[in-house]
């Protein structure tokens, strides 16, 4: 790397640099995310699993997190009001680019180290306690397993980094095409998830170590092809794009100094009927309704339509596999309002618009609920696509093929009850989550805030574990899962409404935790300057 490169990389690390283990505060966060990480699996995760299986697992969130910390690079870059500073710097935009990127892979370094070391850790635990399936493990396969999966780690970090900044590319223009198998790729860890964790014994011989480390050469030859052709394509269509782009505005300046449409057409404006909470609703909605407007995201949710339809035609048939697709659903929709509800408000902190909404004529409260409800609607009407989508193919395949199979019909009662799981139990644990901001202020609701934020994304496993288990899907709902859905919303009910009521009153916390403050607290040593 040249002195040129390696300046670059030194400024887009300084972004990562307080999130790092080498200080006490990092250290004991990141001691805690470790622990309650091994903690969730092993007690949440199905303990017919072999060892090969959870280090397939914390693979797949490696690729999940990685991805996403790319993509959510690649999609504020673009209204960021540094955007124009950062490339007018004095380099070429490749290289720009790619110092952004091997910054990313840097800081993902350390997570997939992280995520190893938990797997090794549960390997042993569970061998040394002799819950492996297969029988007591020696050290000699848990190292050999250790090894293989630590190169498919390591090929992980450029291959899904990489893969979520090319999304540069693909904002305008016919590339937007791209975000259809761009979507197909980044949704391949989300589906596997369910395969791996139940422990199939068919797929442990695909685990092993042996087919991990040629999966780990083959993952490394697409990883270098990846990164490469990230770098190549961003650099000719992403950067002048993102230079053109008016950050706010529907257009963008052309080539040759004139306006041009950014292909979404003028921002849509939307009427308000009423004051008061209508009002504040309408205004929380609109970012959802603007976002659903935009061509790429029309033409991403089309094709999962489209795939959704296809899958209920082909799946309908079968019971359990229509079962375990509707629930691949509901988890997506159980899982991500939480983090956008969160991700939203300390957001608009940064942004410096959170002062001006608490000062809007309306309690806290009442501003949090506006917030919450348009979160909520917007996911409720976009499942209630899916689903549409899903049951018309079903439809479609009975009409076309004349097969006669009610049981997808009969399982009214199931699909109910998935449906009161996943969004009920969703809703209370957005509310609970919203008591975040008072861990700002109190180390005993940071140690309680700062486990739970890791341990929702093993819900939805412990909800396959406990509500709704292989028995439940082939057989229907028995009154026990009844009885503790219920005894869960009741002890879950008053815990969100106190989580709900402790987040509208130490909202105004969100100010004091921007990227602004948290580098004037750190004041003149070297992780403050900028």
């Amino acid at each position: 790397m040249s002195v040129r490169d390696d300046v670059l990389l030194e400024l887009e690390w300084r972004h990562y640099r307080h999130f790092l283990p080498y200080s006490r505060k990092g250290a004991l966060a990141w001691a805690g995310f470790m622990g309650a990480a091994l903690i969730a699996s092993l007690g949440f995760l199905d303990h017919s699993g072999s060892v090969e299986s959870r280090f397939v697992l914390g693979f797949m969130f490696a690729a999940v997190i990685g991805s996403t910390l790319a993509i959510g690079q690649s999609m504020t870059i673009w209204e960021s009001p540094f955007k124009d500073w950062w490339l007018a710097l004095p380099y070429p935009r490749r290289s720009l680019i790619r110092a952004k990127a091997l910054a990313a892979m840097r800081m993902q370094l350390h997570v997939v180290a992280a995520l190893w070391l938990v797997c090794l850790l549960d390997g042993a635990v569970r061998s040394a306690a002799g819950s492996v399936p297969d029988g007591p493990v020696g050290a000699g396969r848990l190292i050999a397993d250790a090894l293989a999966y630590g190169a498919l780690y390591a090929a992980a970090v450029p291959l899904f980094v990489g893969a979520g900044f090319a999304l540069l590319g693909m904002y305008y223009g016919r590339r937007r095409w791209l975000l259809i198998p761009f979507l197909v790729f980044l949704m391949l860890p989300y589906g596997l998830f369910g395969f791996v964790s139940d422990g199939e014994a068919t797929l442990r011989r695909w685990m092993s170590a042996e087919f991990a480390f040629l999966y780990a050469l083959a993952a490394l030859a697409v990883a270098w092809l990846v990164y490469h052709g990230m770098l190549r394509f961003v650099a000719r269509y992403g950067m002048p794009e993102l230079s053109r782009h008016r950050a706010g505005a529907a257009s963008f300046t052309s080539k040759n100094g004139k306006e041009g449409r950014t292909g979404e057409g003028e921002a849509p404006r939307y009427r308000v009927r009423g004051r008061g909470f209508p009002a504040l609703y309408a205004l929380e909605r609109s970012r959802f309704r603007h976002f659903a407007s935009m061509k790429a995201v029309r033409i991403v949710y089309g094709a999962l339509l489209a795939l959704l339809a296809i899958g209920g035609f082909f799946l309908s048939m079968y019971r359990d596999s229509m079962t375990a697709l509707l629930q691949s659903l509901f988890i997506v929709f159980f899982v991500v309002p939480i983090p956008i509800l969160g991700t939203l408000n300390q957001h608009e902190a940064n942004k410096r618009r959170l002062d001006w909404w608490l000062c809007l004529p309306y309690g806290r409260t009442t501003l949090l609920w506006a917030r919450l409800s348009a979160v909520w609607s917007s996911a409720l009407r976009w499942i209630a696509g899916c689903l549409t989508a899903f049951y018309a193919g079903a439809f479609a395949q009975e009409l076309a093929l004349g097969r006669w199979d009610p049981s997808w019909r009969l399982d009214g009662v199931l699909l109910a009850y998935l449906v009161l799981v996943y969004l009920v139990g969703g809703f209370l644990l957005s509310c609970i989550m919203q008591g975040q901001p008072y861990s700002f202020r109190s180390r005993l609701a940071t140690w309680v805030y700062t486990p739970l934020t890791f341990l929702l994304f093993f819900a939805p496993i412990a909800v396959n574990n406990w509500l709704v288990t292989d028995r439940v899907r082939l057989e229907g709902v028995d009154p026990y899962r009844w009885g503790l859905f219920g005894l869960i919303v009741l002890v879950g009910s008053p815990l969100a409404y106190a989580g709900f009521r402790t987040g509208a009153k130490w909202m105004h916390l969100y100010l004091l935790n921007t990227s602004d403050a948290v580098l004037r607290r750190r004041g003149a040593g070297p992780e403050g300057k900028i």
